[in-house]
């Protein structure tokens, strides 16, 4: 077994699973884990998607291809071993009759209807790496001819593998006024290494053609990607507000990646309202004590100044003392307008909190905020009497305490006090 899991997230995965899917978690490594659970998942979600396809067809009411359907469920749950598994794909071998493409009978009924919808402004569109283009393109051609003029929101879960599909700039163009848009990249189920994961210029263009009317934009990754492409490539997006990017990083991108991200910063940081970088290292990457979650931006000055919330990473002490000397260096106004703050990840220390705030004096931000959310390693009245000597403004405080019980001289993984809410 992966010895550095801990054994509570064994046992509760060991539980979930089927007998025949035990054998898959035997590894030693995390890489390995990653890939046993992409490979069980990929064989649960093929059968939860036979049942919502039965489901989908029912509600349709097409009573030729509801008939297809069930046939081939009835050969397939009675012949169990017709099903071959390999590491790639899941197939179906010497089958009766073919089976029909429903997926194309779907899109051809929602893109008659779809024009129809004239007060529609929130698309998502989720697309697995098994999604057929021929038979989804014109689907996409419906959707931004038809709502793209209006749309407001734009929710795209994908992987790497079909990001071209959807990440068009003729698709980007047809949006005139959409003012938020989010970007999920999901992990493709077939393992790569990831130095081979690499996102081209694709996102990157869609974004810029959105760039007199996009406002927040935000872009989740929980996968290894290289985003250095993007943040140099995208142009200034004039009225973006708020930008929210929660990514995996891997030691041998990050030099470049935070070079570039530090610049797509630098020329949005006189609009930006509400900037979240939530990061943490992959578990192959090796002393991700020393990474950092906020870009080094020391040559081009920490100056945000209508920014009033920030949300960030902090991986350790040393990396707090790091971010907390930029502020100090910063402009006295940089963050002046600052009303909420969020720490993620590392649980601060009472020298922590106190090098915190004497940073955030020193930039204005202690006198306005508002709301501040952290995790802590104790709480205790010292604690306390800091928030409220450093803080005069604040009305809300949120902290997230982790207290592990004590059992035949061992800590047990499992906390029995995790949140604390404090209302000042």
């Amino acid at each position: 077994m992966t010895p550095d899991l801990p054994v509570e997230l064994w046992q509760e995965i060991l539980s979930l699973l089927p007998p025949h899917h035990v054998r898959k978690l035997i590894g030693v490594s995390r890489i390995l884990f990653r890939m046993a659970m992409e490979d069980i998942y990929r064989e649960l979600r093929f059968k939860s998607d036979d049942e919502l396809m039965m489901k989908t067809f029912q509600k349709l009411k097409y009573p030729e291809f509801l008939a297809d359907v069930e046939e081939e469920n009835v050969v397939l749950k009675k012949s169990s071993k017709l099903w071959t598994w390999t590491s790639t794909k899941f197939r179906v071998q010497n089958l009766p009759k073919i089976i029909p493409h429903p997926s194309a009978s779907i899109l051809k009924v929602a893109g008659e209807v779809i024009p129809h919808c004239s007060e529609t402004k929130s698309v998502k569109f989720v697309l697995h790496e098994f999604v057929a283009p021929t038979l989804f393109r014109p689907f996409l051609n419906t959707v931004f001819t038809s709502l793209g003029p209006r749309l407001h929101t734009l929710t795209v879960e994908l992987t790497l593998f079909n990001s071209q599909l959807i990440l068009d700039k003729n698709f980007s163009s047809a949006l005139h006024s959409l003012a938020e848009l989010k970007v999920i990249f999901a992990p493709s189920s077939t393992f790569r290494p990831f130095e081979e994961v690499s996102l081209d210029k694709s996102l990157a263009s869609f974004v810029s053609g959105l760039e007199k009317t996009l406002q927040c934009l935000s872009i989740t990754f929980s996968t290894f990607v290289d985003m250095s492409t993007f943040f140099s490539s995208v142009c200034r997006l004039s009225r973006l507000r708020i930008f929210i990017l929660d990514m995996t990083f891997v030691e041998f991108l990050y030099s470049e990646q935070e070079q570039s991200l530090a610049h797509f910063l630098f020329k949005h940081q006189k609009t930006l309202e509400h900037l979240c970088i939530r990061k943490q290292p992959s578990r192959t990457t090796i002393n991700d004590g020393d990474h950092l979650s906020l870009p080094d931006l020391p040559d081009l000055g920490f100056e945000f100044p209508v920014l009033h919330t920030l949300e960030f990473s902090v991986l350790s002490s040393s990396h707090l003392h790091v971010i907390c000397e930029w502020f100090k260096n910063a402009s006295p106004q940089g963050l002046r307008l600052l009303e909420s703050l969020t720490l993620f990840k590392h649980s601060l220390t009472l020298d922590d909190a106190s090098i915190l705030f004497e940073a955030l004096g020193a930039t204005g931000a202690s006198d306005g905020l508002q709301k501040l959310t952290m995790k802590v390693q104790s709480l205790d009245s010292e604690l306390m009497d800091l928030f409220a000597s450093r803080l005069p403004a604040l009305r809300e405080l949120e902290l997230l305490y982790n207290h592990y019980r004590l059992e035949d001289d061992r800590v047990r993984g499992q906390p029995y006090f995790e949140l604390g809410m404090f209302i000042v």
